[in-house]
């Protein structure tokens, strides 16, 4: 997953999907130099883990089971409540809700318990300041960044329009021969697609990739990506002041565990994003 999430976020290369036609004065407006605005965007790229560690969001997970014609068999939904921490695996992601029906009360208690004894143990082991934690996630984030620009050819193709806004559309592919460092490079050099920036914030609109290779997990032991899967990410601004993730979607066919076969449709929806606070962070045992 972590790779995954990589490729979602480092992308500089994204797709022209549901994109809105380009009004004829913009085809003629000359696009912007190349050099000067990948800089730019390049600036300003952030894993979104160190952007969402500031807020509490909500986030609802819709999985639909589709059979081998691509017809729905099976959905489920689920909503969690988000509290963030600078650690990510000591984020508290709070299940309220299944299929629509609220979570009893006991089963909420018991999340809190399970993690209140996650967080304990991680506190015992750990040996670095935030500070130096903090710093070494930014180290690995630009290190990610600068190996994602390495490993694709980058094409601006052109300006289009999303939600009102002008965006300039970019195509990314595996450089011929290029070899990866890191193992999340090594899964960023089975995807292709496509990206949207906005071209007055220099931000990430929207990420669409396709897989052109298998995507083992584990070895393939615990999870194989078929080729022909796609992926979406979508981010927008909130409060006129920060730029965040809006929507994830996944569509594809996937093995688990060696053994079971499946054709899914995977979306996250994330809204009522809120300021993370002290005050925020003690609220999420009460009612």
């Amino acid at each position: 997953m972590r790779a995954w999430f990589a490729l979602v976020n480092l992308a500089i290369l994204v797709s022209g999907l549901l994109s809105s036609p380009i009004r004829a004065q913009e085809v003629e407006k000359p696009l912007p130099e190349f050099a000067s605005f990948v800089a730019e965007v390049k600036s300003r790229l952030h894993m979104n883990q160190s952007l969402l560690k500031n807020y509490t969001y909500q986030q609802r997970n819709i999985q639909k089971h589709l059979d081998k014609n691509g017809r729905v068999k099976k959905v489920e939904t689920s909503l969690y409540e988000i509290f963030p921490d600078a650690d990510p695996e000591l984020t508290y992601r709070r299940l309220v809700e299944k299929d629509g029906k609220r979570v009893p009360e006991r089963e909420l208690t018991k999340q809190l318990r399970d993690y209140e004894k996650r967080r304990a143990k991680k506190d015992k082991k750990r040996l670095e300041s935030d500070a130096k934690a903090d710093e070494k996630a930014k180290n690995e984030e630009r290190e990610a960044i600068d190996e994602a620009f390495r490993l694709f050819e980058i094409v601006m193709e052109g300006r289009e329009m999303i939600d009102g806004r002008p965006t300039i559309r970019f195509s990314f592919k595996p450089k011929p021969g290029v070899k990866a460092k890191s193992s999340e490079g090594k899964t960023l050099l089975k995807f292709a697609g496509h990206a949207w920036f906005d071209e007055a914030f220099y931000e990430m609109v929207r990420v669409e990739a396709e897989a052109i290779k298998d995507v083992s997990f584990g070895f393939g032991l615990l999870a194989k990506l078929h080729k022909g899967s796609k992926g979406l990410f979508e981010r927008r601004l909130f409060n006129n002041e920060v730029w965040l993730p809006s929507t994830t979607r996944f569509s594809g066919s996937l093995r688990l565990m060696l053994v079971k076969g499946m054709r899914m449709e995977v979306t996250d929806q994330y809204f009522d994003y809120r300021k993370f606070s002290v005050e925020t962070s003690v609220s999420y045992d009460k009612e």
